[in-house]
C-alpha cells in the first residue's frame, strides 16, 4: 500500500542521515516505511562535496526552494546545507545528522510563487510537489516548504508533509532533529498499524470467498497544487514554524509554476 508522503519524506530524512538507502526499496506496494537510524558519517569526519551554489541575498522564497530541490536532486550535500537556517545547521551538525541527499536524477518537481505571511515578514510558506517514477508507479508528493529570512537571504527552516493518510501534514523541523526523529517514530507506527489491519481485512476476506484474489485500489492520479493558501500548519515546538499560517500575500514574481 503506497503512503503518498512518504516518498519524499524519506528523500529528505534520508538527506538528514535519518534512513539508510537500503531501507527505501523501489517504491514496491508493499513496501514498509524505512527505520531510523543515525548518521554514517561519524564525529570530525568530513564529507567531501563541491563548493556551494552561489544563491543571491535577495532571491525570492521559492527561487531558494528551486535551488533547494535541485541540490537535492543532484546529491549537492554543500548546497543544501548552506541554504538550511543557521539554526538548522548548528542543531543538524550538533545531533551529527548533516544533511547529504542521494542524488535522484529522475525526480522531477515543480514549485508555486511563495506564500509570505502577513503578520510576519521574516517567514514564508512555498508549496511545492516531487514526482518520482518507481517502475510503472507514478509518486507525486505535496509539500509545503518553510522558510525564514535572514541576513543572507532566505533560509529553508523544515517542511510540511501528510505522513499518515488522512491526518494532516506533519511539520518536520530541521531547527529541531529529535522532534523530527520522533514524529517519524509515530508515523512509522501508524502505517505499521494500518498495514497489519489491512493484511487482517484481506486475509479475512480470503477465508470467506476462498479462491478470489483482494481487489487492488486504484493508484490516485497526480493532482494540481492547490490554488490559494497552503493551509495551516501543525503546531511545532520552537520560534517560527510553530507559528500559525496567517493571510499570505502574492510576491511579485512570475505566474505559474517552475518546472524542473
Amino acid at each position: 500500500m503506497k503512503r503518498p508522503g512518504w516518498e519524499l519524506a524519506v528523500a529528505v530524512l534520508m538527506a538528514a542521515g535519518l534512513v539508510t538507502t537500503g531501507a527505501v526499496g523501489c517504491g514496491k506496494s508493499n513496501a514498509v516505511p524505512p527505520t531510523l537510524e543515525t548518521s554514517g558519517v561519524q564525529p570530525g569526519q568530513a564529507i567531501a562535496a563541491a563548493p556551494a551554489k552561489e544563491v543571491p541575498a535577495d532571491a525570492a522564497p521559492d527561487q531558494v526552494v528551486t535551488v533547494f530541490l535541485d541540490a537535492m536532486r543532484a546529491g549537492d550535500a554543500a548546497t543544501t546545507a548552506a541554504l538550511l537556517t543557521a539554526k538548522a545547521r548548528e542543531e543538524t551538525a550538533k545531533h551529527e545528522l548533516p544533511v547529504a541527499p542521494n542524488a535522484a536524477p529522475n525526480a522531477q518537481f515543480q514549485v508555486a510563487p511563495a506564500q509570505y505571511l502577513q503578520n510576519n515578514p521574516n517567514g514564508a510558506h512555498v508549496q511545492a510537489r516531487w514526482v518520482e517514477v518507481y517502475g510503472d508507479e507514478t509518486i507525486t508528493n505535496e509539500v509545503i516548504w518553510v522558510l525564514r529570512k535572514q541576513p543572507d537571504g532566505w533560509r529553508v527552516a523544515g517542511f510540511a508533509i501528510e505522513l499518515v493518510p488522512g491526518q494532516g501534514p506533519q511539520f518536520l523541523n530541521f531547527e529541531d532533529p529529535l522532534d523530527m526523529m520522533n514524529k517519524h517514530k509515530e508515523a512509522l507506527a501508524a502505517a505499521e498499524a494500518e498495514e497489519a489491519r489491512v493484511a487482517a481485512q484481506a486475509a479475512a476476506q480470503t477465508g470467506v470467498a476462498q479462491g478470489t484474489q483482494p481487489g487492488i485500489a486504484p493508484i490516485d492520479q497526480p493532482g494540481t497544487l492547490p490554488a490559494g493558501q497552503p493551509g495551516t500548519l501543525p503546531a511545532a515546538p520552537g520560534a517560527f514554524p510553530a507559528e500559525p499560517t496567517q493571510q499570505a500575500t502574492q510576491p511579485a514574481s512570475p505566474e505559474g509554476t517552475i518546472f524542473k
